[in-house]
């Protein structure tokens, strides 16, 4: 898993960095995830406050076809209205595509929407 930092600039979010957070996997009966601890995300809010940054997306990857599960719905580290929740198809084995992607965005309802990657692409602005 990683996060996307940043700053919104109207409507438009510009990627500043790239954030790993410390998390640790797990295999259960019905498959394989990351777990960010509290502590980690703590040290993560700080830091985002400190900076003046705000997170803007988080990024995984499943084994097979890129999709939200349940437990992306109920565990996600990306909380705040409009972020993004980008999955990455194949353990993001071939080159980042915002075509081959499955983007969410979160409501203020806490439901995750999907966006087509035609909307992505013209939402995120990637600097580097």
């Amino acid at each position: 898993m990683a996060l996307w930092v940043g700053v919104q600039q109207e409507r438009h979010f510009a990627v500043t960095e790239t954030v790993i957070p410390a998390q640790r996997h797990i295999r259960t009966n019905d498959g394989v995830c990351v777990i960010v601890a509290a502590e980690e995300l703590h040290r993560l809010n700080v830091w985002l406050y400190k900076s003046g940054l705000k997170l803007l997306a988080q990024i995984h990857s499943h084994p097979g076809r890129a999709y939200h599960s349940t437990t992306d719905d109920a565990y996600a580290v990306a909380t705040t209205v409009g972020c993004l929740s980008l999955v990455v198809p194949n353990f993001a084995r071939e080159p980042f595509d915002f075509a081959r992607v499955a983007a969410y965005r979160l409501d203020e309802k806490a439901k995750w929407n999907a966006l087509p990657p035609a909307a992505l692409s013209r939402m995120i602005m990637i600097s580097s």
